[in-house]
């Protein structure tokens, strides 16, 4: 017999955080630290993991068998996250679809992406949210981004030129159903060119650090998928 799955009772968070992670647990627990630290919390976290071993024990309560995810209300001490284990499927471009589907269903007004990696300011969400609750006709809110080459550790912040705008808080009302193309590297970089159109508000500020060529994880050296 089914069983039906379980969502928050309470209000919605007004922005989900979508985490595609694979086999990088001590990443992936950095990355909910950072979210922890956060100056503005009313956020809700979507982690959804392909490894073959849950990324993150959870005890108590235990996993429960609900289909094709598995909902933690409180998980290790993380409040407001949504853990899914899909084993099965690889490829972040999946997994970042699975998860803007759970945050539309949970209610919440807008949606950002974090690779289990990245490292972002205390005040990301704070200063992206201000962004789209200034400007009601703006559809998506950005940052400038960071570059960290592997290896060396060197922090340089993208041009705009290359790579317009590449870390964005999109208002969920604005979505139309844009789908995320799984082949090839520059996967986040396609998606977010279907957004032309929209009306997006630069914050002004570098408030997101991303690797330039990660290895493991959902990347390799390539950075392909």
């Amino acid at each position: 017999m089914a069983v039906k799955n379980h969502l928050p009772k309470e209000p919605p968070a007004r922005v989900g955080v979508v985490i595609p992670t694979l086999e990088r647990p001590n990443e992936l627990r950095h990355t909910l630290e950072q979210l922890r630290a956060q100056t503005w919390m009313d956020w809700c976290a979507v982690i959804v993991d392909q490894s073959a071993v849950p990324s993150l024990v959870v005890e108590p309560p235990p996993f429960r068998d609900l289909g094709v995810s598995e909902y933690v209300p409180d998980l290790i001490g993380y409040p407001r996250v949504v853990y899914i284990h899909v084993p099965w499927q690889r490829g972040s471009s999946d997994a970042r679809m699975v998860g803007l589907a759970v945050v539309q269903a949970l209610g919440c007004e807008s949606v950002v992406f974090l690779d289990d990696d990245d490292t972002f300011d205390r005040e990301y969400l704070e200063a992206l949210r201000r962004v789209l609750d200034t400007n009601p006709h703006a559809d998506l809110a950005a940052c400038d981004v960071i570059n960290r080459r592997d290896g060396d550790g060197e922090l340089t912040v993208l041009s705009r030129d290359l790579y317009p705008m590449p870390s964005r808080m999109l208002r969920l009302a604005s979505y139309r159903g844009e789908r995320m193309d799984g082949e090839g590297p520059a996967q986040d970089h396609r998606w977010w060119l279907q957004f032309a159109d929209r009306v997006t508000v630069h914050c002004g500020r570098a408030l997101h650090t991303a690797m330039s060529a990660p290895s493991g994880g959902l990347r390799d050296t390539s950075g392909r998928y």
